[in-house]
């Protein structure tokens, strides 16, 4: 099953989250695999601090290729997506756990903001070695889990 930018919309945040996975748990044959993601609190945090990530570079960028800015924001404002729930990576691996999952693999996403790599091409292969380090990794907007059903 692949759950990817599901969960951070659900609307009672860790309830729904838990009955998702009981769901995922009950449908996946025994050792199947569930591919989750979310996106993670402390990005979000260090998103407010404008000296670290200045977002504001970014601001009347189109997010979408060929889109001019202001044609972006009408757009986002008819039909809004919001995300809800962020979460700690070890909150998320809890309720993993609690629910039969066994963890196989994880892997982080997108250190630095994405206008970033608009701005600076040779950011994309930063990026890369962004993720493998420890603690700066725990700063990814997102993270991805490889789970598997666990019959014990």
């Amino acid at each position: 099953i692949i759950n990817l930018e599901v969960l951070e919309h659900l609307p009672n945040y860790l309830e729904d989250v838990a009955i998702t996975l009981r769901e995922c748990y009950r449908v996946l044959r025994p050792k199947g695999m569930l591919i989750t993601g979310v996106p993670l609190k402390p990005h979000y945090y260090l998103s407010k601090i404008s000296l670290i990530y200045p977002w504001n570079w970014f601001k009347n960028k189109s997010v979408r290729d060929g889109v001019s800015a202001q044609e972006n924001i009408e757009y986002f404002v008819k039909s809004p997506l919001y995300i809800d729930n962020l979460f700690w990576r070890r909150q998320i691996e809890r309720i993993f756990k609690n629910n039969r999952f066994r963890i196989r693999k994880r892997s982080y996403i997108q250190v630095l903001q994405a206008g970033y790599h608009k701005r600076f091409p040779g950011a994309f292969y930063l990026e890369h070695y962004l993720e493998k380090v420890p603690l700066l990794n725990e700063c990814a907007k997102e993270m991805v889990w490889y789970l598997e059903k666990n019959e014990n």
